[in-house]
Order: C-alpha cells, then sequence, then structure tokens
C-alpha cells in the first residue's frame, strides 16, 4: 500500500511533534548492518533551474543528509540549529558533508524564500526533491529525518523526528561519523 503525501504528511509529521519546551521527539533507526541504497533516479535541485542526481550531489565518505519540508512545523523549529551546525562543519573543511533535502512540491523559491527571507539563514541552502521521492529511497516514514551514509553510501544509522543539533551526544556523534570533532 502506497500512502499519498498528504496523508502521509500530515500522520507521521504531526505525530512526531514534541510540546513546546519538551524533550524533542525521536526515533532512532539503528541498523544492524549498512543497508544499501538505490540513488538512482533521484534528482534534486538547487534553484528554478536543471537538477542535479543525488549520486552527484553526495560527497565522497560519509555524509549526513537531512530530510525536511517547509510545511513540517518540527523541520521548520530545528532549521536554525542545523544552521549553526552547518557552519561549524563549513569552518571544519566539512560543509559538503552535510546535504539537506526539502521534500516540498512546486517551485525551488518556496524553498529558498524559506530559509534565506522568513528565517534569515542566508548561509543555509538546501536542495529539493519536489517528486518527494526521497522518502522512499531512505525507507522514511515521517519528517524531519536524518540519515548518516557511509563512504560506500549505504545507511548506518539516523534519526526520525526533530533532533537536538547543539546537543554535545547528537554533536559527538556526527562529528565522529564523519571522522573529525567540532
Amino acid at each position: 500500500m502506497r500512502l499519498t503525501r498528504r496523508g502521509f504528511a500530515a500522520g507521521l509529521c504531526g505525530s512526531i511533534l514534541a510540546p513546546a519546551g519538551s524533550a524533542k521527539a525521536q526515533t532512532i533507526l539503528g541498523y544492524t548492518t549498512p543497508i544499501p541504497v538505490n540513488l538512482r533516479g533521484l534528482n534534486l535541485r538547487k534553484d528554478a533551474t536543471a537538477g542535479a542526481s543525488l549520486s552527484r550531489v553526495l560527497p565522497d565518505g560519509p555524509a549526513i543528509v537531512h530530510v525536511w519540508a517547509t510545511w513540517c512545523a518540527p523541520c521548520r523549529a530545528e532549521m536554525p540549529e542545523i544552521a549553526r551546525f552547518a557552519g561549524d562543519l563549513g569552518r571544519a573543511g566539512l560543509g559538503d558533508r552535510l546535504v539537506l533535502i526539502s521534500i516540498d512540491a512546486g517551485d525551488y523559491a518556496v524553498v529558498d524564500r524559506f530559509l534565506h527571507d522568513d528565517l534569515g539563514l542566508v548561509a543555509l541552502e538546501s536542495y529539493q526533491d519536489p517528486t518527494g521521492r526521497t522518502g522512499d529511497v531512505f525507507r522514511l516514514r515521517g519528517f524531519p529525518s536524518t540519515v548518516l551514509l557511509d563512504g560506500d553510501r549505504r545507511m548506518v544509522s539516523g534519526y526520525q523526528g526533530a533532533i537536538d543539533w547543539n546537543g554535545p551526544a547528537i554533536r559527538a556523534e556526527f562529528a565522529g561519523h564523519l571522522g573529525t570533532t567540532l
């Protein structure tokens, strides 16, 4: 059975909302063995022009892929934390290791305006998958979701739901996954 995008988003994005002031709702996506990801045919765009395949977007080596949407409340709330983390990675020379993918349908301008105008995160960049297939490719059941890929582009761990990007445990885990410290 295949869920519609609206039913999927409403049911799962809403189910991971945490009340204000409470701990962030999350599910750890632990895998006993790395899971291969089929990246073929998934094209992303970063502006209003041509797209790029996810296999070309991902860097060589381990990476962190964060999937989000402008209409998802937990996604919106964690964007400033992600921007700070992305800045720290950039200063460590690993800015390309964090790949953000919006699953918003429609024009890329919506994503761009949200990040740069609405939130004022002018340095934060995101790709867009207007088809919404990214969730299927990474076997996600809700947004936001963060997946850790090894150097062979296999899923090794991740989180479903908002996470504390500024928390020492997450920062240490993610930095360690990339082979660095922050």
